[in-house]
């Protein structure tokens, strides 16, 4: 598994490391990443859908837990900030 740190300035460039990341993605790969409340993981979110020609409009799931958009391929965007354990991933 490899792991990468990117460090980003603005919505605009999280969107293209997303995008850049898109193009290299294979149907089935899982993309895991870690940031604070506000760090542009939605950002990152959009940008990954923008490169599929998605228009969705992207929203945080840190209520819902979880958001599907509905792309080719399909994108779930988790928020895991408010479970406790991890058993609880297997509840959503």
């Amino acid at each position: 598994m490899a792991q990468k740190n990117y460090v980003t300035n603005s919505e605009t460039e999280t969107a293209a490391i997303a995008r850049d990341l898109a193009a290299r993605l294979q149907a089935g790969d899982v993309v895991l990443f870690y940031g604070s409340l506000g760090a542009g993981k939605t950002a990152f979110i959009r940008g990954l859908l923008e490169y599929f020609d998605s228009k969705i409009e992207v929203t945080s799931p840190t209520y819902t837990l979880v958001n599907v958009y509905p792309s080719k391929p399909q994108i779930f965007h988790f928020d895991l900030y408010r479970l406790r354990k991890p058993e609880e991933l297997l509840d959503i």
